[in-house]
């Protein structure tokens, strides 16, 4: 890197972006606005680091076709100490991390990579205190799942939106009863809008329960790690991970990018059966989501234990107990949360 760009970068905020050299086109999609964003207001710089063993002219080929996406390159980083350093220290294992520095070289994120790519520019300056702000915003939720074309459009327009998946022979009963509820001649169509996703419906190009579920366990291990006492954004992730995690279905209800209900599949569809029973509360001013969760409430099953598997890279396993035997790759850890509510043997789970 030159001097002259080198002394440039000592007065600005540093984005440090960690990747293997071969970036892929959604990764680059993510960036790039930031980058021009960057340079449009001159606040700050991204510099990318390929993390590479073995410096081969197929890897350097490739490089410099990706090196046109940003303004800075460290070439041909590969010192031993260096490498080690940044997968110990901040966590990279493979996957794209952007470490942020200060114009004073203080670490401000370990890696707002996540952060960037579910808010964008909006994440700026990329501070920890950043994305505690956009976290525990009203409409957090909106972040984790608009990454699909159609709710997002929904979600702009403010539209009520009912989010499932489950077992087949479920979604059936729930998509004939909600539909019910969408299509009920009682309600205005001007002010109640309500549209239907299969979250886990088949898509050639992209595995949307996947990354909805992905996103939802970082937000939930991001939180619950830098928290001593779960907030309740944390406990209603913690609720909608159960959920989908046991039964046969489960169910979120947004309002715009506001998640306001969530609920077990079975319990849902026998509170929407009773729809003609609480309508009438829509017509006082009342809310849906309000008059479903009351109704929700009033629907007992067998008492359950309350359960959730969650996968986390989170670092909350440290050194060679992380690594695979066999191939020494870092493992993916999951972890199997469980409550049967000792003390409360005919407490029904909502």
């Amino acid at each position: 890197m030159q001097s002259k760009k080198t002394e440039e970068l000592r007065k600005k905020k540093v984005l440090l972006f960690f990747s293997d050299f071969d970036i892929s086109e959604k990764v680059v999609s993510i960036l790039k606005p930031i980058c021009e964003e960057g340079s449009k207001k001159d606040q700050y710089e991204i510099v990318w680091i390929p993390i590479v063993k073995n410096w081969t002219d197929i890897v350097q080929s490739k490089c410099k076709v990706n090196e046109k996406y940003f303004w800075y390159v460290v070439r041909q980083f590969s010192s031993v100490l260096g490498i080690k350093y940044v997968k110990e220290q901040w966590g990279f294992k493979d996957k794209p991390i952007v470490v942020v520095l200060s114009s004073e070289a203080k670490v401000e994120h370990k890696d707002a990579f996540h952060m960037i790519q579910t808010w964008g520019i909006e994440a700026y300056p990329f501070t920890f205190e950043r994305e505690r702000e956009l976290r525990n915003r009203e409409d957090w939720f909106g972040s984790t799942i608009d990454f699909i074309p159609d709710v997002l459009t929904w979600m702009k327009e403010e539209k009520y939106i009912f989010l499932y998946g489950g077992e087949e022979t479920w979604i059936k009963k729930f998509q004939e009863e909600a539909t019910k509820v969408k299509n009920d001649p009682d309600i205005s169509s001007e002010e109640i809008s309500i549209e239907l996703f299969d979250v886990g419906k088949a898509c050639k190009a992209i595995d949307y329960l996947g990354i909805f579920l992905k996103n939802l366990n970082k937000l939930f291990f991001s939180k619950s790690q830098k928290e001593t006492e779960l907030d309740t954004k944390t406990k209603e992730i913690q609720m909608l991970l159960s959920y989908m995690n046991d039964g046969e279905g489960w169910v979120v209800l947004c309002k715009g990018h506001k998640l306001v209900f969530s609920g077990n599949g079975t319990k849902v569809v026998m509170a929407l059966k009773s729809f003609n029973d609480w309508k009438q509360g829509l017509h006082k001013s009342t809310e849906i989501q309000v008059l479903l969760k009351q109704r929700y409430n009033e629907v007992i099953l067998p008492a359950t234990c309350f359960k959730f598997t969650a996968k986390t890279n989170s670092g909350w396993v440290h050194g060679d107990c992380a690594k695979c035997p066999e191939c020494s790759q870092i493992m993916e850890m999951i972890i199997n949360f469980k409550c049967c509510h000792k003390g409360h043997p005919t407490k029904a789970v909502h």
